[in-house]
């Protein structure tokens, strides 16, 4: 897609997600379905077109950077929600008792 090449992709799984309305979504169990779709893109020059032009404005709403950010992000919140929970400090701090004589 970020290269300007028009798409048909599986319309399973996460893909439809990914693609949106720049690609031919097609069931990847039907060599008919898949046949017909990228002769669609063959004989149809204006439909190729754009989706290679939306393809491009897809791929750039993704990228590797925005990717690891997003998933420390989510590894850190993890972290801190566990630091929490096994904390004795934040066990205090909820009302619970804490310490050798405290009941789970």
């Amino acid at each position: 897609m970020s290269r300007g090449v028009p798409v048909v992709a599986s319309a399973t799984s996460s893909l439809p997600e990914v693609t949106g309305d720049a690609a031919l979504g097609v069931n990847p169990r039907s060599v008919r379905e898949i046949a017909a779709a990228i002769a669609s893109l063959v004989g149809d020059v204006a439909l190729a077109e754009r989706l290679a032009e939306a393809g491009r404005r897809q791929a750039e709403r993704f990228s590797w950077d925005e990717t690891a950010r997003m998933t420390l992000e989510v590894y850190e919140r993890a972290l801190d929600a566990e630091v929490r929970a096994v904390s004795p400090r934040s066990r205090r701090s909820r009302g619970r008792p804490s310490g050798p004589d405290a009941r789970p």
